[in-house]
């Protein structure tokens, strides 16, 4: 099992250290306290990640939301 510390997983996840603690706190991202320390299970946390992931939508169309905006006339 490898475990990542705060600043590794700032590093992994492109956000700052405070906010990590700040999820900790809130509960919203999977973690260890050992003896005090937060460590985190790179595994779960790439799991944690993928759950993350929303899905583009593919229905968007903006061109015809902006015609519908414009009352369905065309210039």
């Amino acid at each position: 099992m490898k475990m990542l510390t705060v600043k590794q997983m700032s590093e992994l996840t492109q956000v700052k250290e405070k906010t990590i603690y700040q999820w900790v706190e809130m509960r919203q991202i999977p973690h260890y306290k050992l003896n005090g320390a937060v460590r985190f299970n790179y595994d779960v946390i790439l799991e944690w990640m993928d759950s993350c992931a929303r899905q583009a939508d593919n229905s968007y169309n903006l061109l015809s939301k902006l015609e519908a905006q414009k009352g369905g006339k065309k210039k």
